[in-house]
């Protein structure tokens, strides 16, 4: 892409530094990263209006960890008894013939 004059996106860019960071070529990826540093600003529409809108950055721990509070919001929404009820439901003898 450089040969052709052509800058790329910032997801081609974060591909490759993930790719760099998971074969162990840390100095690659900071070298990347100071090529094409992350934006700082990005566009969004809104209403219909263009807008300027500061970016931000997360680690990689930062995305795992909302990740893992997304899961465990969503498994006390659904909630334990409504899986107690659907095994009371299936009936616990079919699973036993089933089984035996």
């Amino acid at each position: 892409m450089e040969e052709l004059g052509i800058r790329p996106d910032q997801s081609i860019v974060r591909m490759v530094g993930d790719v760099f960071q998971n074969l162990g070529m840390l100095d690659k990826y900071e070298k990347l990263n100071k090529k094409y540093p992350p934006p700082t600003w990005e566009y969004r529409y809104i209403k219909g209006k263009r807008v300027k809108i500061q970016v931000k950055h997360l680690n990689a721990a930062d995305v795992e960890e909302a990740g893992k509070r997304n899961i465990a919001a969503d498994v006390e929404e659904a909630g334990e008894c409504n899986i107690a009820a659907d095994v009371e439901e299936a009936g616990e003898c079919n699973i036993t013939e089933s089984a035996g």
